[in-house]
């Protein structure tokens, strides 16, 4: 299979998920070339890109990522708020045993809250691990995220 048709399998594929055309930004079509050059399987690539589309809560993590830029610029409070909602949103979606644990996930990693520790700084301390044990455990939310 020749680069062209490598990068032309993706961006169809890509074209599917996003209901767009079959162009691949700059960036898109290097990574393809680097797969390619790799001896990645396209369908390898192909059934990545599909899982993908499966994303739990797909359209509040695709929210996060379009304003990410300007909550982060305003000091990150408001991104982590809606990272948290995303992931709520998340946790709604998934199979009820895989958030029984990610509960005991967090357990193991919770410790006390220090006496000079304020509440609400802990309270932020644990939401924190709630998403990267979240990432980490189910891939919710995307490493990506988790800035």
């Amino acid at each position: 299979m020749t680069a062209r048709e490598y990068i032309e399998g993706i961006a169809a594929e890509l074209s599917r998920l996003r209901g767009r055309g079959l162009l691949l930004s700059p960036a898109d079509a290097q990574l393809a070339l680097s797969w390619h050059a790799a001896g990645v399987p396209l369908a390898q690539v192909q059934a990545e890109i599909r899982r993908a589309r499966r994303l739990k809560a797909r359209a509040a993590w695709e929210s996060l990522a379009r304003s990410a830029e300007e909550m982060l610029a305003t000091g990150g409070e408001a991104y982590w708020a809606a990272a948290l909602g995303a992931l709520r949103a998340a946790l709604r979606e998934l199979p009820r045993q895989s958030v029984l644990q990610l509960g005991q996930d967090l357990r193991a990693r919770m410790a006390p809250r220090p006496a000079a520790m304020p509440r609400a700084r802990y309270r932020k301390s644990l939401q924190l691990q709630l998403l990267c044990a979240a990432s980490e455990r189910l891939g919710v939310p995307p490493r990506a995220f988790l800035l």
